[in-house]
């Protein structure tokens, strides 16, 4: 493999991993629109663009009031995009990424976690989300919010920051202790709140098709050495997974691991195994 090869798949990923986060934040700056955003993304953060669409979904059900366009924005997302947005801009997903591959490199990753990741039902991530919704509608709180760790770590320190907020109220050790849940289940075993609290990964079931683009294994070139698997922190299971599983987010740490340059980014690829 060339020096320009492994400095294009070193680099690439972070770009494209990063350049959505980046589009949603910036213009906020200057402007904000009524648009939900396509991953979890605190709509009380300083540089939130638009809505939380699970917040403002929450919102609606305290209002009483029909959730009509979170709902239609959402199914557009998932028709579109499916599971690029989890992969590509989420940035919880990237924080459990970078936990991930820190786990990794300081020997903390348990193998017996990630069994329990791969076997996680995909209904899990629905049960959570439905059980937190019809407590919201009961309760008229903001359920989900209390758990939330793009809210922590996007608005909740932000602001008590900005404001020298004093003190530890309750919602906010609540939201310390889920952090540090958060952070130990990402160093040891990877994506483990996309499997079982985030409802924004089940838009990749709504359709196969992916927009953005892709991870693809070139069979021609793949070795089969499972390297790919290994560093994958949704714990994908088999190399004909890749790319073409739901479970797949498209975070394309195994585009950049790849020692045989393998696996290659294509647009437009829809899921055969669900």
């Amino acid at each position: 493999m060339s020096r320009g090869r492994t400095v294009e798949r070193r680099y690439l990923p972070w770009v494209l991993r990063t350049t959505p986060l980046l589009l949603w934040s910036l213009p906020a700056l200057t402007c904000r629109v009524l648009i939900p955003a396509p991953f979890l993304y605190c709509h009380s953060c300083p540089l939130a663009l638009g809505l939380c669409p699970v917040g403002a979904l929450q919102y609606a059900l305290v209002l009483r009031r029909p959730p009509l366009l979170i709902l239609g924005t959402l199914l557009l997302y998932g028709l579109v995009l499916g599971r690029c947005t989890c992969g590509l801009g989420c940035p919880v997903g990237l924080l459990q990424d970078l936990l991930y591959r820190l786990g990794r490199r300081l020997h903390l990753t348990s193998q017996v976690l990630r069994r329990i990741l791969r076997r996680i039902p995909t209904w899990v991530p629905l049960l959570t989300f439905t059980t937190l919704l019809i407590l919201t509608g009961l309760w008229s709180e903001l359920c989900y919010c209390y758990i939330c760790i793009s809210g922590l770590l996007l608005a909740g320190l932000p602001w008590r920051l900005l404001l020298r907020v004093p003190g530890l109220t309750l919602s906010f050790t609540l939201h310390l202790t889920f952090l540090v849940i958060f952070t130990v289940l990402a160093l040891l075993g990877g994506r483990y709140w996309c499997r079982l609290l985030c409802p924004l990964s089940l838009l990749g079931y709504c359709n196969g098709f992916r927009l953005l683009t892709t991870p693809v294994v070139d069979q021609s070139r793949c070795v089969h050495c499972g390297l790919c698997l290994q560093v994958c922190p949704s714990g994908v299971e088999r190399i004909e997974e890749i790319g073409v599983s739901p479970r797949c987010c498209t975070c394309l740490t195994c585009y950049e691991y790849c020692p045989q340059s393998a696996i290659v980014l294509r647009p437009g690829v829809r899921t055969r195994d669900r």
